[in-house]
């Protein structure tokens, strides 16, 4: 694949397989799935966040995708379950811990306004800067009785990462009385043994629909 070269962007949306010299992520990009379902991937030399790289909402829509949840307004799952109100089951568990590449999956609801899942963003280059976000969070639902999204997947794999910045796939909020958290989503970080970065997989909160699992970390040493 050909080089882009020296890159910076500031806003819009960005989607598909690119390749860089230098890529630098300032202010707010927010990176969607391209028509083939797949997520936000750059290969670089390097690459420096100091804004924000997000793919919050960025996946399936609501009762949709792998782990999608139920009509009862039950939260979407991924990296974990989403939360089950009404014992019609949860979103259900997907993808690789290991290598995650898998959009996160919607809430469910009795009527419309599931939230969609978070997207999926890969990076991989020599270095590795985070000093402000990359997030790939799922959407709270919207209805009256509904489900969040869950977390979809962040894998970053580089030589050296460093930063303290903060990493984040988790799940959405549920809706109303009857609305399941979503699951959180997945993140794997290789190469980041000196990084100092926050990294949260935690479910989507619920007022009474139950909350969402726990999503997956994974880090080499």
């Amino acid at each position: 694949m050909m080089s882009e070269g020296d890159v910076a962007l500031t806003d819009g949306q960005v989607s598909g397989c690119h390749a860089y010299d230098m890529l630098t992520i300032g202010s707010k990009v927010d990176a969607a799935h391209d028509a083939s379902g797949l997520g936000f991937f750059a290969c670089a030399n390097n690459v420096l966040i100091t804004g924000i790289l997000s793919a919050d909402g960025k996946g399936e829509d609501g009762m949709a995708g792998p782990g999608a949840g139920q009509g009862c307004g039950s939260g979407g799952g991924h990296g974990g379950a989403g939360g089950d109100p009404g014992g019609c089951g949860p979103g259900v568990t997907y993808g690789d811990p290991m290598l995650p590449r898998e959009l996160g999956s919607g809430g469910g609801a009795l009527g419309a306004g599931g939230g969609a899942g978070g997207g999926a963003i890969e990076l991989e280059a020599g270095r590795i800067d985070v000093i402000g976000f990359i997030t790939a969070d799922g959407e709270a639902g919207s209805g009256a009785s509904a489900g969040g999204g869950s977390g979809g997947s962040i894998l970053l794999r580089a030589d050296t990462i460093e930063g303290a910045g903060q990493v984040l796939a988790r799940g959405g909020l549920g809706f109303g009385l009857a609305g399941g958290g979503g699951g959180g989503g997945r993140v794997a970080v290789y190469g980041g043994s000196d990084a100092k970065l926050k990294i949260d997989v935690n479910g989507g909160g619920s007022m009474a629909g139950g909350d969402g699992a726990v999503g997956t970390i994974y880090q080499t040493p």
